[in-house]
């Protein structure tokens, strides 16, 4: 009988395929920085939900359903949008827009002069807005020249250099057919040649890094007759690509960093899923018990805003913190949130998280509905 006998490796060989072994058994590398605090710094309050939130320079600008502003020496009246000193926590007294109904999407030229909102108004500081606007940093008032009314909601926004991506229930935005995704010159308000038909609504946008692709997502099953499952892709020029991962939900918030796009996904249990931003493979995801409306990346985390009450096999209360390697739980972070609704708003910039939502408390001490979270 012939006896079949491996051939011994050569031990260079052999010593490369142990290497790769172990490194294949190694965990994933550690974020590079430490949680930030679970302590929240001392800011002001609302008196209603907080829906988007943007850091700019040194002003956080947020936007919802509330009327007022809780401060320091009491409350001061503010319609649906605000702006907070970063470096201090308090109002911004001078800036005012005064909307007319509830605020959902904020963004920000890139020189600071320029605020852009979306929601469900139809006034800004007394003039006539549909569900867009631009006001001045400055002074809060409406800029005149610049129009892009919508025809329905607005519920999600993102820029990427002079060009304002809008999601909602819209079907026309200034004089053009737009359904439900839009695209504007952020200088001038004009509406640009970018479109998609999408059948349902979109409740979240977010763009490549290098501005390559624009993602969006909200309960839609097909965009361009092409079956899309609550995620889809549109290159910048407007084609749509072939990045088509199973939404499986609603999607409520999209965020990206480096190649990869974070969902955060409401439904049975909700969920934070990773995929991969060309081939919208899932890298991972982590499930909690209620849906995932808000994110945010920082120093190698993944913040989700929801109304769980566990996340990953965690018991961590509507805001937590996830690796962003491999989706698991950082334990180091742990705020404890108050409220059934949870987060609905969240921004990451100068190594501060913000966050917003329906909460009155943190760390059972009074925290109205915006908060801020710092380094160590």
């Amino acid at each position: 009988m012939m006896v079949r006998r491996c051939p011994r490796l050569a031990p260079s060989v052999a010593f490369v395929a142990m290497l790769a072994l172990a490194l294949t058994l190694l965990p994933p590398p550690a974020p590079a920085s430490a949680a930030l605090r679970s302590a929240a710094d001392s800011t002001v309050g609302v008196n209603g939900r907080v829906y988007t939130i943007v850091r700019a320079g040194n002003r956080v600008y947020i936007g919802g359903d509330f009327t007022s502003v809780r401060t320091r020496s009491g409350s001061v009246t503010r319609n649906h949008v605000a702006a907070i000193d970063a470096t201090t926590g308090d109002l911004i007294g001078n800036w005012n827009p005064n909307a007319n109904n509830e605020v959902r999407g904020i963004a920000v030229s890139p020189d600071g002069g320029t605020v852009y909102l979306g929601g469900f108004f139809t006034k800004v500081g007394g003039q006539s807005r549909s569900r867009l606007a631009a006001v001045s940093a400055g002074s809060g008032s409406a800029i005149g020249s610049w129009r892009a009314d919508a025809s329905s909601n607005v519920y999600a926004m993102a820029q990427h250099g002079n060009t304002l991506y809008v999601g909602g229930t819209f079907g026309r935005v200034g004089n053009s057919p737009r359904r439900r995704v839009a695209a504007i010159a952020a200088n001038s308000g004009a509406v640009r040649d970018w479109r998609a038909s999408v059948d349902g609504w979109v409740r979240s946008i977010a763009v490549a890094p290098n501005g390559s692709r624009v993602y969006f997502g909200g309960k839609f099953s097909s965009v361009n007759g092409q079956r899309r499952r609550h995620l889809a892709a549109l290159t910048s020029g407007g084609a749509l690509t072939s990045w088509s991962p199973d939404g499986e939900y609603l999607v409520f918030a999209l965020e990206t960093s480096g190649s990869q796009v974070f969902a955060g996904v409401g439904g049975p249990g909700g969920r934070v899923s990773a995929f991969d931003g060309t081939s919208g493979r899932r890298n991972w995801q982590t499930r909690g018990d209620g849906d995932v409306q808000a994110l945010g990346v920082l120093d190698g985390r993944v913040y989700a805003g929801s109304h769980s009450k566990t996340i990953g096999g965690v018991r961590q209360a509507n805001l937590a913190a996830l690796r962003i390697d491999n989706g698991r739980v950082d334990t180091s972070f742990r705020p404890k949130v108050n409220s059934g609704p949870g987060v609905w708003a969240i921004d990451t910039a100068s190594r501060r998280l913000y966050a917003g939502g329906d909460f009155t408390r943190i760390n059972d001490r009074p925290q109205e509905r915006f908060a801020q979270f710092s380094a160590p």
